[in-house]
């Protein structure tokens, strides 16, 4: 079975009842795009995610079949209201300041330049923030 969930902002999750794959509990997450081209052409082309299904109104990507993927359905409009969600993933810190710096050349909202912070017990993190 599947129980669905809302989130105090009217986010929507759905958990299924289901034996936990090798590759963790998450199967993937969806999200909304108001235009699925430029979409997929961030995510695959300054991202590196292999598109594994696309049409008009949604695409599936992702690094790996056996990892959790990203969906993206079309919606005419977005109401982010207050809640303005982050998606966080991991990749080679090699390759973080390529990733910035590819999308800087193609026009991309950077909202947070490449950046290590330092975290308390923990190994540093480096980021940038993507803006969509």
């Amino acid at each position: 079975g599947c129980l669905v969930l809302k989130s105090p902002d009217g986010y929507t999750f759905h958990v299924e009842d289901k034996t936990v794959p090798p590759a963790g509990p998450v199967a993937g997450i969806t999200l909304a795009s108001t235009n699925i081209q430029k979409t997929v052409e961030f995510w695959n082309k300054i991202l590196g995610l292999t598109i594994f299904e696309q049409s008009e109104s949604m695409a599936i990507l992702g690094f790996d079949k056996s990892q959790a993927f990203i969906k993206f359905l079309h919606q005419p409009e977005i109401e982010h209201a207050k809640a303005y969600g982050r998606v966080a993933f991991s990749v080679p810190f090699s390759e973080l300041a390529d990733a910035e710096k590819l999308a800087l050349e193609n026009g991309h909202k950077i909202l947070t330049p490449f950046v290590t912070l330092k975290t308390d017990g923990k190994a540093d993190v480096s980021v940038v923030i993507f803006g969509n």
